[in-house]
């Protein structure tokens, strides 16, 4: 299992400083609906936020053919974007549908998926828990579906998911959030059942959070 360093710099709220929020949790566990949601919302109430999708949404790049090196993909488009947001003079709040701790647990499964872990893996796995993010107030918002639910919601765009490994992806995810929350003491970790909450109730939890 990823090890997290302890050393990191206590967050002091959302107040004065710039905030990252990232939905992460299985696929149709509700981020891509609750992300959008709050970032109307947010703009509504006059606050400055920046929207970015998950990578699938708009990458003709496949998961299913690609493996560990599509999340190695995505995961240096979010790099790219969470520098340009430290530079980013007008948007205070930055939502993130899937980024970098969810690609944290792809990772970590397909490096349990191989019999022989790709070298590149790890590093990229410490490249993402090596962040600090110490100039943000980042809020972690993992959602959780059960299999039946999720199935209800329509089809897994990745093309990976299914009932022999959903529940594999479901202890990863616990495992990888809970350690997150433990030794990341900067990161500020939600958990959400979101089997029966509406999208409109999460928002209404997620704007609490960042204090606004």
């Amino acid at each position: 299992m990823i090890n997290f360093s302890k050393n990191r710099t206590q967050a002091s709220g959302s107040i004065g400083k710039k905030s990252i929020i990232e939905f992460a949790g299985l696929p149709n566990s509700g981020k891509t609906t609750i992300s959008k949601a709050l970032k109307r919302s947010l703009r509504q109430k006059g606050v400055k936020c920046i929207y970015h999708p998950s990578a699938s949404s708009f990458s003709h790049l496949r998961p299913r053919e690609l493996g560990w090196k599509y999340d190695l993909w995505a995961v240096s488009k979010i790099f790219c974007q969470l520098v340009e947001f430290e530079l980013d003079d007008f948007n205070t709040v930055a939502i993130f549908d899937r980024g970098v701790y969810d690609s944290l647990c792809w990772l970590e499964w397909f490096r349990k998926k191989s019999s022989h872990p790709s070298p590149e893996i790890k590093v990229l796995q410490e490249l993402v828990r090596s962040q600090r993010f110490s100039g943000f107030s980042y809020h972690l918002h993992c959602c959780a579906v059960s299999h039946k639910e999720a199935g209800k919601r329509g089809k897994d765009e990745s093309g990976i998911i299914n009932r022999n490994n959903f529940g594999e992806f479901e202890a990863i995810y616990g495992d990888i959030v809970s350690l997150i929350g433990q030794a990341s003491p900067n990161i500020h970790v939600h958990r959400h059942d979101t089997n029966s909450v509406t999208p409109s109730n999460l928002v209404e939890v997620v704007e609490s959070s960042l204090a606004l």
